[in-house]
């Protein structure tokens, strides 16, 4: 999907959530909250 992505948008994190499929938050919470942490701590 990123680099689908990528043709709409210059700057794009890619990332995996392992153990998941479409529902993310869903299906593994804490990794999908320790990557959205991670991209919130970086900066621009």
């Amino acid at each position: 999907m990123a680099v689908t992505i990528r043709f709409a948008a210059s700057d794009v994190t890619e990332g995996v959530v392992p153990d998941s499929r479409h529902w993310i938050m869903e299906e593994n919470p804490q990794a999908t909250i320790r990557r959205v942490r991670a991209f919130l701590a970086t900066p621009p």
